[in-house]
């Protein structure tokens, strides 16, 4: 009688460690997106079905009701700092991401249950953000695909695409006031800011704040003869309207460059000449 035990119980030992070893693939594969936003962090994790020659969207998946946004567990999206959701305030954190499909537009959701398997406990009442985009034509999509758009240094955008259907909600975030602060911080900690006052001013060169990047640029530029940083100097005190010291500088800049062989600083240089001597 002991024996039989001991063999019915290898066979369901040998038999379960064949069934955990098996390696197959799944009907919609787990997808996980990773994007930079600026200084934002954003990840989007969801699965992918596929059309399978079927009618998606006012069939398999109905109009006007609540819809996980992919397959299994609910599409989960994570911002690592505040962002604005197509208007909306949304703190930072993780959140489930629900749809409700229409013909012309969709509702799209934020809620903050995200241990749910699909839709079924989805509560309203736990929603932190909820917009009404408008749903266009698209190109076929055999994969339902979630990618993050639309790309700036300030925004973008979450795109849900499946079937012949593309939808996008665009977000901000809050990068310009992230980088100032870090600039501000930089500053404080080091002792020699050289760098951090000719990164500065590229950032505020970048935005239009030409007053503050020319400051930070004649700070990055004292004592230097680093041809990039004299670039720089040249393009802010262009950016301010005072082309006589930018050429100047693009002057020292371009001769610098030359010492150094690169060519690519001279030719930049070069040009910002004859265009600044045209605006004297």
């Amino acid at each position: 009688m002991m024996k039989k035990v001991l063999a019915l119980a290898a066979f369901l030992f040998a038999g379960g460690l064949l069934t955990q070893a098996q390696d197959l693939p799944q009907p919609s594969p787990a997808s996980t997106v990773n994007q930079k936003v600026g200084l934002t962090d954003v990840k989007v994790e969801y699965s992918r079905p596929g059309v399978k020659g079927r009618k998606i969207f006012g069939d398999l998946v109905p109009f006007d009701k609540v819809w996980r946004t992919g397959a299994n567990a609910c599409t989960k999206i994570t911002f690592s700092t505040d962002i604005t959701f197509a208007g909306k305030p949304v703190k930072s954190g993780t959140y489930a991401l629900f749809t409700v499909p229409g013909k012309k537009s969709w509702e799209v959701v934020l809620n903050t249950n995200t241990k749910q398997w699909g839709a079924g406990q989805y509560d309203p009442a736990k929603n932190v953000a909820s917009v009404t985009v408008e749903a266009t034509k698209s190109d076929f999509r055999e994969s339902f695909t979630i990618d993050i758009a639309d790309l700036k240094d300030e925004s973008a955008s979450v795109q849900i695409a499946w079937e012949n259907t593309s939808v996008k909600v665009p977000f901000e975030v809050p990068t310009r006031k992230m980088a100032l602060a870090n600039i501000n911080r930089k500053l404080k900690e080091i002792e020699n800011p050289a760098n951090t006052y000719f990164a500065s001013a590229r950032y505020y060169l970048s935005i239009g704040e030409n007053k503050k990047g020319l400051d930070y640029a004649i700070k990055g530029a004292k004592d230097s003869n680093r041809y990039w940083v004299i670039r720089v100097l040249a393009e802010a005190y262009a950016a301010n309207n005072d082309y006589s010291n930018a050429i100047k500088e693009a002057k020292r800049s371009l001769e610098l460059a030359k010492k150094a062989g690169n060519q690519d600083y001279v030719k930049i240089n070069e040009k910002n000449i004859k265009k600044w001597s045209k605006a004297i």
